[in-house]
């Protein structure tokens, strides 16, 4: 079997209006004349394979909302960092502050657990000297 041949989109003529002023014709619609080189000519219909995909391209040229856009973006990463920076040295006050009373609290539970122990014994002896 024959492949079948490529499709084609066509771009339908442009409609001709009698050209009397203040009419969408091609000489009578001033802002069309800057397009005409770009526009295919009378007859020519504009041919794009469909099978082919279209590459991309950068242009050279960036817009100014474009560069302020990418400027506040960057500029909010940054003040994000430096808060998020600023938290993390002030939770490490924080831990080092509370480092002594750490410390503190260790050893009143050992004391605690160590009186407990001695009530323990004394209790015990209190009732073997009752018993005895």
């Amino acid at each position: 079997m024959g492949e079948a041949a490529p499709r084609v989109a066509r771009r339908a003529r442009p409609r001709v209006n009698s050209g009397r002023r203040g009419e969408c014709g091609m000489s009578g619609f001033f802002p069309l004349r800057p397009l005409r080189g770009h526009l295919p000519r009378w007859g020519e219909d504009l041919e794009v394979p469909m099978t082919q995909p279209t590459r991309w391209r950068l242009d050279r040229q960036v817009s100014a909302a474009v560069l302020v856009t990418v400027f506040l973006q960057a500029a909010a990463a940054l003040l994000w960092a430096g808060k998020a920076a600023a938290r993390i040295d002030e939770m490490q006050r924080r831990l080092e502050a509370q480092a002594p009373v750490a410390e503190r609290l260790a050893r009143l539970e050992a004391q605690a657990e160590a009186a407990r122990q001695s009530l323990i014994r004394i209790e015990a002896h209190l009732e073997r000297g009752h018993d005895g």
